[in-house]
C-alpha cells in the first residue's frame, strides 16, 4: 500500500501543517498504514523536524515529479493553504482513499474525507456532499501522541511560569516588545519563550526569561506542564495548551486564527487579546492576563482538557483504515471467485460441513443466493483490491453474517475491522435490522477474536449439525 502526506511549512508560513500531518502519520503507523511526508519547505524545517520528513520540495511546481510520486498511491493526505482545486480533484479521481485537511472552507472539496479539528468547526458551513465525509471539531484535533492522556490538571496557587508561543514564524520583534511592556508589570512571573527563529538570531537567557528553540514534542509538554498560564497565536498549539489544561490569551496574527481564538473563548477556555497589530495589544493582554485568578484558571484548564483529549490523530487514522473497505454487491461474474474462497481447504476445515464443495453444487446455491431477497452478499475489497466475502442471511429484524478472506489477507488484522465495517453497512441498507448473528465453530479461536474485536458479544452457544457453536451478536448501535 502506498500513502502520502503533502504539506508545506517553513520560516515564513510556520510549522503547524507539519506538525499536525506527523501527528497523523504516527497514528497510521499503528494501524499499519507507512505514509510518507512530502513537505514544501526550506531549510528550516528540516532542521526543525530533524530526520523526521521524507522528501522537501515543491510539490506544485514541480508536477512531473509530483505525477510520479502519486502514481500508484492508494491514500493521499494534503495538508495546504496552496494546493489550487485542480490538485484535489486530481487526486480524487486515481487514489482510493483522499483526505483534505482543512482550516476555514478553503476549497470546495470533491469526495473523500474532509478534516477540520478546529473548535466549533462542526459549526462552519461546509457543502453538503453525498461522498464527502466530514470530520470536524475538537475531537479530531490532530496532536502528537506525547499528548494523550494526560492526567487532570490542578492550577497553582500564584502565576510563576508563563509560556509565550506564537508558532514557527519569526516574531522577535513582538516578543521582545512584549516582554519590555510585561516584565515591569508582572516582575515575579518567569517567561518561558517558545522560538521559531532563523538560525542567525541568538536569544541570551535571563534569571526571568528563558528561551527554547527546535524542541521535540516531548519536551513541549514538559515546558505547558510546568507552566500556569500561556500567551499563545490561535494556530495549532492552542490544541496542544487545551489538553495540557494551560489556560491561555490569545493573540491574533493572521485571519485564518480569528475563529479559532474566537471558538476558545466561547468556550471559556482562553481570552482573546485581540489583534497582533493593534497599537494598544500590549496594554489589551495586561488587561486579559490580569484577570486569571486562581479559580479561573481552575475552570479554563478543566474546560481545556475536557474538549481536548489528544485522540483525534487516532480518530482520524482510525476514519482512514475504515474507509479502505468497501462491500461492492455480489455479481453473478463473481461465481467463480467465491467458489474458490468458499473451497479453499483452512475455510472448510472451520466450516460446519468440512467436506470440498462440488462446482455443480456450488453453481445452484449461488444462483439461488443471488435471486433470495432476503440474502445480502457482497465482496469484501480493501483498497480495490477483493480480500473475501461476507454474506447476511435474513430472517426477520434478525441476520446471521457468514464470512470468509482470501488467505493471503488473513493474519494482518483485517478480519475484526472486515467484520465490524460489514456489519455497520448492513444496518445501514437494511435499517429495519436489530441485530447481527454469526455462529462459530467451537475450536475456531481466531474467528471468536475477530468478532469480539469487531465488536460482538458472546451470547451462548447452539448445537449446529451436531456441533457446538458460539453465537456471537451485534445490535443497532
Amino acid at each position: 500500500m502506498k500513502a502520502l502526506i503533502f504539506t508545506e511549512g517553513g520560516k515564513e508560513t510556520g510549522f503547524g501543517h507539519i506538525t499536525r500531518c506527523l501527528a497523523l502519520r504516527d497514528a497510521l503507523k499503528t494501524k499499519g498504514i507507512h505514509a510518507r511526508m512530502i513537505v514544501h519547505g526550506d531549510a528550516s524545517a528540516r532542521r526543525q523536524f530533524p530526520g523526521q520528513l521524507d522528501m522537501i520540495f515543491d510539490w506544485l511546481s514541480q508536477k512531473s515529479r509530483t505525477r510520479e510520486l502519486l502514481n500508484g498511491a492508494s491514500i493521499v493526505i494534503v495538508d495546504s493553504y496552496l494546493a489550487p482545486i485542480d490538485f484535489y480533484k486530481k487526486i480524487s479521481k486515481t487514489a482510493p482513499v483522499c483526505v483534505y485537511i482543512d482550516d476555514f472552507i478553503r476549497l470546495s472539496y470533491p469526495l473523500g474525507i474532509l478534516v477540520n479539528g478546529a473548535i466549533d468547526a462542526e459549526k462552519l458551513r461546509y457543502p453538503q456532499k453525498e461522498n464527502l465525509r466530514r470530520l470536524l471539531g475538537a475531537k479530531y484535533a490532530l496532536l502528537r501522541k506525547d499528548f494523550r492522556q494526560i492526567p487532570k490538571r490542578n492550577a497553582r496557587r500564584r502565576i510563576k511560569n508563563v509560556l509565550v508561543t506564537f508558532g514557527g514564524m519569526d516574531r522577535s520583534v513582538f516578543i521582545n516588545g512584549m516582554l519590555s511592556y510585561l516584565q515591569p508589570r508582572f516582575p515575579q512571573w518567569h517567561f518561558h519563550i517558545i522560538t521559531g527563529q532563523p538560525s542567525h538570531h541568538v536569544f541570551q537567557s535571563t534569571k526571568r526569561v528563558t528561551y527554547y528553540r527546535n524542541i521535540t514534542a516531548q519536551k513541549m509538554k514538559q515546558i505547558m506542564l510546568h507552566c500556569d498560564l500561556a500567551i499563545s497565536g490561535g494556530g495549532q498549539t492552542t490544541h496542544e495548551l487545551a489538553a495540557c489544561g494551560v489556560p491561555a490569551a490569545g493573540i491574533c496574527f493572521a485571519r485564518n486564527q480569528r475563529f479559532n481564538i474566537q471558538g476558545w473563548q466561547r468556550h471559556g477556555f482562553l481570552k482573546d487579546a485581540g489583534l497582533s497589530n493593534d497599537p494598544s495589544i500590549f496594554k489589551n493582554l495586561e488587561a486579559s492576563l490580569r484577570q486569571f485568578t486562581l479559580e479561573r484558571r481552575c475552570s479554563m484548564g478543566e474546560i481545556g482538557q475536557k474538549l481536548v483529549d489528544g485522540a483525534g490523530a487516532s480518530r482520524i487514522a482510525g476514519e482512514i483504515f475504515d474507509s479502505c473497505f468497501s462491500f461492492p454487491k455480489v455479481q453473478t461474474r463473481d461465481r467463480k471467485q467465491i467458489f474458490k474462497w468458499s473451497n479453499a481447504p483452512d475455510a472448510r476445515s472451520v466450516s460446519f460441513n468440512t467436506k470440498p464443495i462440488k462446482w455443480s453444487e456450488h453453481c445452484q446455491w449461488f444462483s439461488k443466493k443471488l435471486k433470495d431477497p432476503r440474502c445480502l452478499f457482497f465482496k469484501i475489497t480493501w483498497l480495490d483490491r477483493a480480500i473475501g466475502q461476507v454474506r447476511f442471511d435474513r430472517n426477520g429484524k434478525k441476520t446471521s453474517l457468514s464470512v470468509a478472506l482470501d488467505r493471503k489477507f488473513r493474519g494482518k488484522g483485517l478480519g475484526g475491522p472486515a467484520i465490524r465495517i460489514a456489519a455497520q453497512h448492513v444496518f445501514k441498507i437494511a435499517p429495519d435490522l436489530d441485530a447481527v448473528d454469526a455462529f462459530v465453530k467451537g475450536n475456531n479461536a481466531v474467528s471468536a477474536k475477530a468478532f469480539l474485536k469487531a465488536g460482538f458479544r458472546l451470547a451462548g452457544t447452539k448445537k449446529i449439525k451436531g456441533q457446538k457453536a458460539s453465537r456471537f451478536s451485534k445490535g443497532k448501535a
